[in-house]
């Protein structure tokens, strides 16, 4: 039996890094305190399995070397260094560090300086007394050996804990003059108003600037964990460490994408004008998609009083538009005018408006415009090529042509981009004779078609005939110029009206075409493929497959694919579907663009009778400062609900709510209030609403 767990060793030795790490060392341990049998494994065998535990798994790397040190194997100085090592990687087993090196200085090895250092780190960090740790650096000195910075730091750390701040300060000067601490050495101000005046701020000054120190030579050195060790202890006597600390630390937080310590020190620092500190981190969070720590940032600073600059601002609502983050970024827009902000930005009032009109948000349109014509901000070209759109969207396509003529009349130069959104408008509204005019009218001034316009003509197309989409398909594959070439978007128009119309022979053609012809498939071929399945196929199976064609394809979601599901799942009635795609949404911080899908939430979990699932949703509109209007209408339906299943705490605790918010209540909730006390027989609280509204 002993010679097979030798043979399965040897075996598994061939090909170790492929080997599960637990059952190599399940066979390694039934030898591991047999000497007999270890014997029967060569130093480099032993080497290779220290090699591969000490990865993942030093523990079991060390338990092996320490079976061979006391079983006196004739182990090598590397050997010995390397049990020191391991022990300075899990900071722990001062009392094996110490051992092992005795062991290898009697084995007649003279000790190397990183034996030293491994050795030093382990005994300090595991509170050996200080006369033993300055032993051992006295023997270091005899060798002509120096202590680094970081074992230093360690020394200075322990010192402080026993609160030797005086000796811990002359070691950090004995590294700044080695050149031990960081290149472009910055020292706290606490430090440099001390050294200009006659008055002392005792330990706390020499405290600031050691840790101070620290932190910055970690970061330089990479060693972030040690950096954010040391910038806790530097929090707890000194809450506003100088902004370009503040600034080191949260950087070096993003550059590992470590929100979550970033957001820690950011709620504990109180630095002032740190405002391009909380700017860099949520744009952080926004270039990575991660929109729940995003806006608990953005509350932070709410709650801090961060003032963020007009530029800053600028960036940040910017980015979420290309996000396509419709209500993060009207949350932010109205905090920005708030401060009176934004008041000639144009080009910020056209991203707005733009991705306003995308998701039919008429209400902040309505708001932006209202802002444009009191800050008399002249609308240019892109304004009115926005309000085209809106035309489409408002189901006045005709209205289009009138801001047309209003464009001629402003003198403004129209251009390609301002037919093509014609065009697009009268293909939004399907009215394909209106769409080809206007393709007609842009070959009159000059411009040149592009597949984007085909592209639109097809989406017309779709909405009235197949014949339509065939003639406009052959005259994009027959153009012998080749100046119109197909792309994807081709592709996926084609796909939806043939899957609308239930052409599915034909629709199958064009599927397999995609790949012939070089294409790949994006996000919008299959949020074509799920409306379809949900009609056709069911929600339960549109949802699995669409889930499944995401993962098999390795495509991300987008903003946009998300709120797609949560509308059909919304249109699905299914609490399992309802539930799993508004937790993911939550969990990633995305917030409905449209809104008043939040009102929908709240009906369907209400008379599901799932009061929590309620409650949290309204939580999530009121913190996430989503909309007034929304939450109010949101709190109304569930005293409705209340008032329905007799849950009459729940309604009042809600009525609570708006008074402790101070929200603006309209003409529906005091009537829901009425109902309510009416139904309780209440008749002090009814009486109070009524000389409310009177």
């Amino acid at each position: 039996m002993n010679n097979i767990y030798i043979s399965e060793i040897k075996r598994n030795l061939v090909s170790l890094e492929k080997r599960d790490i637990e059952m190599v060392y399940s066979i390694v341990e039934k030898i591991l305190y047999k000497p007999k049998l270890l014997n029967n494994l060569t130093i480099l065998e032993i080497r290779k399995l220290v090699k591969f535990f000490s990865k993942k798994k030093p523990l079991y790397a060390i338990t092996i070397l320490e079976a061979l040190r006391d079983y006196e194997f004739k182990l090598e100085h590397q050997d010995y260094s390397m049990i020191l090592k391991l022990y300075r990687i899990l900071e722990d087993n001062h009392i094996g560090a110490m051992y092992t090196f005795e062991v290898l200085k009697t084995q007649g090895f003279d000790p190397s300086l990183k034996d030293y250092l491994n050795l030093l780190h382990v005994i300090i960090i595991k509170g050996v007394n200080f006369k033993q740790v300055f032993n051992y650096i006295e023997e270091m000195a005899s060798k002509d050996y120096q202590v680094d910075y970081y074992v230093n730091s360690l020394i200075i750390d322990r010192l402080i804990e026993v609160n030797n701040i005086t000796v811990a300060g002359k070691i950090l000067m004995d590294m700044i003059e080695k050149g031990q601490v960081t290149h472009g050495l910055i020292l706290p101000n606490i430090f440099k108003k001390q050294q200009e005046s006659d008055v002392t701020s005792g330990d706390l000054s020499l405290y600031v600037t050691i840790y101070s120190v620290l932190i910055q030579t970690f970061i330089n050195h990479d060693h972030y964990n040690k950096a954010v060790e040391f910038y806790r202890k530097l929090l707890k006597k000194y809450l506003t460490p100088d902004k370009q600390i503040v600034e080191m630390m949260i950087s070096a937080c993003l550059t590992r994408n470590d929100n979550k310590i970033a957001q820690e020190f950011l709620i504990h620092t109180q630095t002032s004008n740190i405002n391009h500190i909380f700017f860099n981190t949520m744009n952080h969070c926004i270039k990575n998609r991660n929109f729940k720590d995003l806006f608990k940032l953005y509350e932070i600073s709410w709650y801090k009083n961060i003032t963020f600059t007009e530029r800053e601002y600028h960036d940040l609502i910017y980015s979420l538009c290309i996000e396509d983050c419709a209500t993060d970024s009207f949350i932010i827009y109205k905090d920005a005018r708030s401060k009176g902000l934004l008041k000639e930005d144009l080009f910020i009032f056209n991203k707005l408006l733009k991705i306003m009109v995308k998701y039919e948000k008429i209400k902040e349109v309505k708001i932006i415009k209202k802002d444009m014509e009191n800050l008399k901000i002249k609308p240019n070209i892109e304004t009115y090529r926005i309000m085209i759109q809106l035309a489409s969207v408002q189901g006045v396509p005709e209205k289009s042509e009138m801001i047309f003529q209003e464009i001629y009349r402003e003198g403004l130069s129209i251009d390609y981009t301002t037919f093509s959104s014609l065009i697009k408008c009268f293909a939004d509204s399907g009215n394909l004779k209106k769409a080809k005019r206007a393709l007609n009218i842009m070959f009159q001034s000059d411009f040149k078609p592009t597949i984007n316009d085909y592209n639109h003509l097809i989406r017309a197309a779709g909405k009235s005939s197949n014949y339509d989409v065939k003639s406009i398909g052959i005259s994009i594959l027959r153009d012998t110029n080749q100046e119109i070439k197909p792309n994807i978007d081709t592709y996926n128009y084609f796909l939806e009206s043939y899957l609308s119309s239930n052409y599915l022979s034909v629709a199958k053609r064009v599927y397999k075409t995609i790949i012939k012809d070089g294409f790949k498939f994006n996000l919008e071929t299959f949020h074509v493929f799920f409306k379809y399945w949900c009609k056709i196929r069911g929600y339960k199976d549109a949802f699995e497959l669409f889930y499944d064609q995401l993962e098999y394809n390795n495509l991300e979601p987008s903003i946009y694919t998300w709120n797609l599901l949560i509308n059909k799942a919304i249109e699905s009635k299914s609490s399992k579907i309802i539930r799993k795609i508004y937790d993911e949404l939550y969990n990633r911080g995305i917030k409905l663009n449209n809104t008043l899908l939040y009102i929908k939430l709240v009906t369907f979990w209400g008379y599901e009778k799932e009061y929590n699932k309620v409650e949290d949703i309204i939580d999530h509109i009121r913190i996430g400062r989503i909309d007034e209007d929304i939450l109010i209408d949101s709190i109304t339906e569930f005293i409705n609900i209340c008032i329905i299943h007799k849950q009459y705490d729940k309604a009042e605790n809600l009525w609570n709510l708006v008074q402790h918010e101070k929200l603006i209540p309209n003409e529906n909730l005091y009537n829901s209030l009425i109902k309510l006390y009416t139904k309780m027989n209440d008749d002090n609280k009814l009486q109070n609403i009524y000389k409310i509204l009177n």
